[in-house]
């Protein structure tokens, strides 16, 4: 019956050990395991010497040694930091059992008592350098990650960055916006709020808000930020083709593939002025500012977020005529579900009895003292999830 072939095995492995014939024992168990790169050392100042020039993926140290002992060795491979990387066995007698713990303390990841067989060698060997492995992989997918997180921060950065134009003949109104990113979640910084304004084809402004959410707590991260960007795209090239606000919702709505579930507000004043067109899927009820009426959610209802559960049914469009001097507040998910220490949310009730004190109030005003109210009720100064604010007031 034929013998079965061992794998060749590629780690580098360093043997400390001065007794020739458990050098050997020790060289002849390693290579039937199937390493191929052996390299050997007579004493501990050898040891030391290969360890600082070459790359190991484990050493396996007898304490025993000439000219510097195993527990030296140990000593001054943590000096050099050369354990954070490097697994070491240290291999002992029974009867020096101190000298072990000693090791193990000072960062050596295991041992191995005399005398050994073939199994027990091959069982730690494997064990050491799985772990090792396994804290590579995990290095390797921090490392990947922080750069997703560079990379999303910039473009995060981009998306908020949009202002809104001077008031003008096709932008009938003063606005601000106020576009914060979240603190809290894995990846801090990283949601998914956006907001854009453009010229309409034939005069006129679109402006959007939206908001890519997690299936709990908010969408957040790379992909959160990178769907963000996405719809933005899918929104502009819509507005460009001539879409009104519910065919723009529609358009990103068939051309989105599942994924995070979406929501998105878009508006659009006419040229000359006029009635807002406008069109709301999945995002909360903006809220008008009534000289005559007061504080009031736009009437309309509201249609799903996009990619989610019902956005077959599709966005609900509507009308709303401003009088000069009325204002209109958009703004995302992340304002109303602020929390404060007890759990309790600002909510959508106590952000329209802030501003029944803004009715007049200049939009920077408006977005700001909503922003500062929702701090001091969480107590906090960032807000766990990105916070979208736009105010808008029409021209007398």
């Amino acid at each position: 019956m034929a013998q079965a072939v061992t794998a060749s095995r590629n780690e580098r492995l360093l043997v400390v050990e001065d007794d020739e014939f458990s050098q050997q024992l020790i060289e002849l168990y390693l290579r039937k395991a199937g390493f191929t790169e052996l390299t050997v050392a007579n004493d501990g100042r050898q040891a030391l010497d290969l360890a600082k020039a070459n790359s190991f993926d484990l050493i396996l140290l007898d304490l025993n040694l000439p000219r510097i002992g195993g527990t030296e060795v140990v000593r001054r491979l943590k000096k050099e930091g050369l354990l954070a990387n490097t697994p070491v066995v240290v291999i002992s007698a029974i009867t020096n059992m101190e000298d072990t713990i000693q090791c193990i303390e000072m960062g050596a990841t295991d041992y191995l008592a005399k005398p050994f067989n073939v199994m027990q060698l091959q069982q730690r060997v494997d064990a050491c350098l799985e772990r090792r492995r396994l804290r590579q992989e995990a290095a390797v997918a921090r490392e990947s990650q922080a750069l997703d997180r560079r990379t999303a921060r910039a473009l995060r950065t981009a998306l908020a960055r949009q202002g809104f134009p001077p008031s003008g003949p096709g932008f009938p109104v003063d606005a601000a916006v106020l576009a914060e990113p979240g603190a809290g979640g894995a990846e801090p910084g990283l949601g998914g709020d956006f907001h854009d304004v453009l010229t309409a084809p034939g005069g006129g402004t679109c402006f959007l808000v939206g908001t890519v959410s997690g299936l709990a707590g908010g969408g957040s991260g790379v992909a959160a930020v990178l769907t963000a960007a996405r719809v933005r795209a899918l929104a502009r090239a819509a507005v460009e083709k001539g879409a009104d606000p519910a065919a723009v919702i529609a358009s990103v709505g068939r051309e989105l593939d599942g994924g995070f579930p979406v929501g998105l507000f878009v508006g659009l004043f006419p040229p000359g002025g006029g009635a807002l067109r406008h069109a709301n899927a999945g995002m909360p009820a903006p809220v008008v500012l009534s000289g005559v009426l007061g504080v009031l959610p736009l009437a309309g209802r509201r249609g799903p977020p996009l990619g989610g559960e019902g956005a077959e049914e599709g966005a609900s469009g509507g009308e709303l005529s401003l009088q000069p001097g009325d204002g209109l507040v958009v703004y995302t998910r992340g304002l109303a579900d602020a929390t404060d220490a007890a759990g309790a949310t600002f909510g959508e009730q106590r952000l329209r009895g802030v501003l029944e004190s803004l009715l007049s109030a200049a939009p920077e005003v408006v977005a700001a003292s909503l922003r500062e109210d929702a701090a001091a009720f969480t107590g906090a100064g960032a807000p766990k999830d990105d916070v979208t604010i736009v105010a808008l007031r029409l021209r007398g």
